[in-house]
């Protein structure tokens, strides 16, 4: 019997898959498909990471602790966390976006920050055609992970520190202490983990995947049509903007690691909370309505083609709450829901993974929290 089974080894799973197996636990992962991969919520090169936390002050500490895991094991020569700040624009409107707050958590917890309004908002980032009353918050110790080489490290450490890892492989049923392969292949374990995002009502029972829903989002590159130094770092940096329409667009600066020597780029996404689909059923054409959205970027940052060169789709994991699912299924404490990411999952993965080692070895976590619980939908 293994100590600890992890079904989907994508942006959570490949994390605590990693750290449970450090801690000298008998771990194997099964995965449906062999990630990285495009077909979840980690493609697309880039995640944004940052310790002020507008989604909530609570999940500051695992992002805290999870990046100091992450520098344990992170070659110098080949980091998977690059420093570039981190810039919300937001006006007095919002309701996604209060920069008070988070100069207050900036405060609280001894965090660099800067703020911009006016015209030394204008004069510090002169690419972006501000809305009037635009104000913007930036944290400089923040930057973004590189998502496919941090999924490869940690499958990598996996392995080296003696877990089983079964791709391309779907798990057709999972019961207490043991889960069954498509292929009617049994595996027993003392602990189980579902954390195979958009894919994981499939594995749930009805009550606690009501309150799930995989939602499609839209992801694009624009071409820079002048010299990029403008549109790189740290002229700028990654940033979240609300609109007055309270359409929240977000960007990176141009990456010229990701450019293959290509013409200089900028990526850019549009975060939705709906359009809920079946991620198994769904077309991942992008929507004319998505597209005619995100062709509204060039108006925001000057230098841009009118057209993107490439949109592509991904999936949130979200819940009607937009917190995580951390906990274990009544009935089945052995067994542990990790997902609902809503958005934001991916710089919480390397706190979440010292969580559930802690669980698994020592019996209780200060990082799990009871934001986290499933009693909050009774």
């Amino acid at each position: 019997m293994y100590d600890v089974c992890v079904i989907g080894l994508g942006s959570h799973g490949s994390a605590i898959t990693h750290r449970c197996a450090q801690l000298g636990l008998r771990v194997i992962g099964v995965d449906k498909y062999k990630p990285p991969h495009n077909l979840g919520a980690h493609h697309a090169d880039t995640r944004m990471t940052r310790l002020i936390q507008f989604e909530g002050e609570h999940l500051l500490p695992l992002v805290e602790k999870g990046n100091a895991w992450r520098r344990s094991f992170e070659n110098i020569r080949k980091p998977l966390f690059q420093e570039a700040g981190f810039l919300t624009i937001a006006n007095k409107n919002s309701t996604h976006f209060d920069l008070d707050v988070q100069e207050k958590w900036a405060q609280q917890h001894h965090i660099r920050y800067e703020r911009f309004s006016g015209k030394e908002l204008s004069n510090k980032y002169p690419v972006f055609n501000f809305n009037d009353g635009d104000e913007a918050f930036l944290e400089p110790g923040a930057g973004f992970l590189k998502t496919s080489a941090c999924i490869d490290t940690n499958l990598e450490n996996a392995k080296k520190y003696g877990a089983e890892c079964i791709f391309n492989t779907e798990v057709s049923a999972v019961d207490s202490k043991k889960i069954t392969l498509a292929g009617g292949e049994v595996i027993n374990a003392r602990y189980i983990i579902i954390c195979t995002g958009a894919y994981i009502n499939k594995l749930l029972p009805d009550h606690i995947s009501e309150n799930i829903y995989a939602s499609k989002q839209i992801v694009s590159w624009f071409k820079i049509t002048e010299n990029p130094v403008k549109h790189r770092f740290p002229k700028i940096s990654p940033f979240v903007w609300e609109q007055a329409n309270k359409d929240i667009f977000y960007g990176f600066p141009s990456l010229p690691e990701f450019e293959n020597g290509q013409n200089p780029e900028m990526k850019i996404g549009i975060h939705t909370e709906s359009n809920p689909v079946n991620p198994e059923k769904c077309d991942l054409t992008p929507s004319e309505k998505s597209i005619s959205k995100i062709c509204k970027t060039p108006t925001l940052i000057k230098g841009l083609y009118e057209k993107p060169r490439k949109v592509t789709t991904c999936f949130y994991t979200m819940t009607k709450d937009h917190e995580f699912i951390i906990d274990q299924i009544p009935d089945m404490d052995d067994v542990w829901v990790c997902s609902a990411c809503s958005g934001h999952g991916f710089k919480m993965s390397y706190g979440l993974a010292l969580m559930f080692g802690e669980l698994f070895t020592q019996g209780s976590s200060d990082l799990l929290l009871p934001e986290f619980s499933l009693s909050r939908f009774k």
